[in-house]
């Protein structure tokens, strides 16, 4: 499925009038700061309809102060005139428009003399803030009408990043689209923060939110992170903020997963040939192998037995049969399985053996198609198989691949030009084999709660993988360092909605939500971007998320006094504007630096053992309290990393002299 064109008609049909027709005669919803219209509903709406109703009105309220009024379609009154006609309604209907022969998420933007119609399909039964509902469609046309006529931009979770433009007046102007999601699904992973929750797994009905689910909140967690009321509001904000950015699951993302992790501990003793052969000449894990090389053994596959049990036996004869290799970049190296590689490069750094996989995906499909003629095969393009085939081995379609950057080909942005064409060049290997492939990367892990910001490299291959072929994009993760990491996190919220869209017009977006201070903003992320480069280029980045002790020598003491001094400058250029709201927003960013000096300040002190690291931590602990509610920082997972590699160390600052906890 490819996108409808977006953005046809979005500036010359559709446009916000503050005051003044620009274009064709116009529909006016509010004018001079008095309501012209009204808001529609069918006389039972579904929860979906009636939740775009209620952020159509919150948000054009913010705008120009003024409530429009929603009414049932069966109690419209005569005055006023003006129609926003929102969901499935027996007007929608008269359009001759079946809501069953619209795609998912998809939805209708159309304007009938004083009418405005919004609708997609909807399903009664789901939540409309449930990512897996893809009968959305109602939802995200009322959030791209907002975006387009108010200009509304979502910069992080809650009310202070929400931006709306305020106008006295609103008028939209002919209209007449049917709007496609770009990509099947848009994902971003925040499954930390989820567990913390109690939310994984649980049932997401109408009013899900809205309920206070059991917590799954390790204590050690807590106590250096959200209380348990601050994780519930962060939650809630964060379910909101990304249902705004349209992210969800138009249609089912299909199972990957390391399918194979685990066989060795079922299958190992009885079967050893179906697992690799070590270098020494053994099968399995090798001698002394703890349980994560037990659990995380590679398979041997090219061998015809193990072919013959998944297909026979491991799989139920559905429409997906996952082959995901363990997580390992560990390989088999048996006579069979090197005959299996294409001839290797001369510079290779190591083996490649993508073309192995590529055949025992092709061999299994092919086996697998006697039993279902539309069996998908998934898998990850993944370690040593992530480069692509080094032969001119053809798949098709029903492969499906998830582009998956890891282990010596990971990239950590910033990089290289030449690194970046590397990655590009093996996008459009894998592409020639005639796969179905999605981006499933991890590099938004990386910065720990400090500016390492990329607002460029990513976001460039995003628009080139789109350009080729990609169907959606699955981030592991969303760090959610919010006041340190902003233009950044946008920039990929953005692009999972409209590939195509430039990075600067993303940059800009973002940056005019601090309205004067905006150049002063920028100055200050692109301070820090430059700031990272360098890192790059003189060796010394290493992912400060997984282990937070490198923070302190990247990030020493002073590089930060010349981005304070930028912040002062947009503090002062905010407050010339009448509205504290541009204010409040660069001292957000002040915010978020102090949280990540602080956390600096502590990580160096603990691998210091300096005696005043217990005063250290109780002074981050303080501060994350205090703060809690601006979502400035994802507390669980910058916690999860100090817990991680700091854990003991941690648990006895806690400890009084005699032991106890406090």
């Amino acid at each position: 499925m490819r996108s409808t064109p977006k953005y046809l008609h979005a500036f010359l049909t559709l446009c916000l009038i503050p005051g003044t027709i620009l274009f064709a005669e116009t529909h006016v919803i509010v004018d001079d700061g008095q309501p012209r219209a009204v808001v529609v509903v069918a006389d039972n709406p579904s929860p979906t309809a009636r939740y775009a109703a209620s952020e159509f009105i919150h948000h054009v309220e913010l705008a120009t102060g003024v409530a429009l009024p929603v009414v049932a379609e069966s109690d419209v009154p005569h005055e006023p005139p003006g129609r926003i006609v929102i969901g499935l309604t027996e007007s929608s209907h008269a359009l001759g428009i079946d809501p069953a022969d619209l795609g998912p998420d998809t939805f209708v933007l159309r304007r009938v003399d004083d009418s405005i119609f919004v609708f997609g399909n909807e399903d009664r039964t789901k939540d409309p803030l449930d990512e897996r509902n893809a009968a959305s469609g109602t939802l995200f046309g009322v959030y791209e009408l907002l975006e387009r006529t108010l200009g509304v931009r979502w910069l992080w979770p809650g009310e202070l990043g929400t931006f709306v433009p305020p106008t006295d007046s609103l008028a939209i102007g002919e209209l007449d689209e049917t709007v496609n999601p770009a990509l099947r699904f848009r994902r971003f992973r925040w499954n930390r923060v989820e567990e913390a929750l109690g939310w994984r797994g649980a049932s997401r009905e109408p009013g899900w939110i809205e309920r206070d689910h059991d917590l799954r909140y390790p204590e050690e967690l807590e106590r250096i992170a959200f209380s348990p009321e601050g994780l519930r509001r962060h939650g809630r904000d964060l379910v909101v903020f990304l249902r705004r950015h349209r992210l969800g699951y138009s249609e089912p993302k299909p199972q990957v997963g390391h399918y194979f992790g685990g066989w060795g501990e079922r299958y190992g003793d009885e079967h050893p040939d179906w697992f690799m052969l070590s270098q020494d000449g053994e099968r399995g894990p090798p001698p002394g192998a703890g349980d994560f090389q037990i659990r995380h053994v590679a398979m041997c596959v090219s061998n015809p037995e193990l072919h013959r049990y998944i297909v026979e036996e491991a799989w139920d004869g559905g429409d997906i049969l996952r082959l995901g290799e363990a997580d390992t970049a560990r390989y088999c190296h048996c006579e069979n399985c090197l005959s299996w590689d294409g001839p290797q490069p001369g510079d290779a750094a190591g083996r490649i053996i993508s073309d192995r996989y590529a055949r025992f995906w092709k061999t299994i499909r092919e086996l697998a198609v006697e039993r279902n003629p539309d069996v998908l095969v998934t898998t990850f393009l993944y370690v040593n198989y992530f480069p692509h085939p080094l032969t001119d081995i053809r798949l098709n379609e029903n492969v499906y691949g998830e582009f998956t950057p890891w282990s010596r080909f990971m990239v950590w942005y910033p990089t290289t030009e030449e690194q970046r064409e590397w990655q590009r060049q093996q996008w459009l290997g894998w592409a020639k084999t005639g796969i179905t492939m999605a981006y499933r990367p991890n590099h938004t892990k990386t910065g720990y709660v400090l500016p390492h910001v990329n607002t460029w490299q990513g976001g460039e291959f995003i628009r080139f993988a789109y350009d080729h072929g990609m169907i959606g994009i699955d981030y592991d993760d969303l760090s959610g360092q919010w006041a340190v990491k902003g233009p950044e996190h946008y920039m990929y919220l953005r692009l999972l909605v409209d590939p195509a869209q430039s990075i600067e017009s993303i940059r800009r977006e973002y940056f005019s939500g601090f309205g004067p201070a905006a150049k002063h903003v920028e100055r200050y992320f692109d301070y820090w971007e430059d700031h990272n480069h360098r890192l790059q280029e003189d060796g010394l980045w290493h992912d400060i998320r997984f282990n937070p002790r490198y923070a302190p020598r990247q990030y020493p003491p002073d590089v930060f006094p010349p981005a304070e001094a930028m912040l002062e400058d947009a503090m002062a250029a905010a407050r010339e504007d009448p509205s504290p709201e541009f204010a409040r927003r660069v001292a957000f960013l002040q915010t978020g630096l102090e949280h990540g000096k602080l956390s600096v300040r502590f990580i160096r002190k603990l691998v210091d053992e300096h005696p005043d690291a217990r005063n250290a931590l109780q002074e981050l602990v303080h501060f994350r309290r205090e703060h809690e509610s601006l979502h400035i920082s994802s507390y669980v997972n910058a916690a999860r990393g100090e817990l991680r590699y700091f854990g003991d160390e941690i648990d006895a600052l806690f400890q009084d002299a005699d032991g106890e906890s406090r």
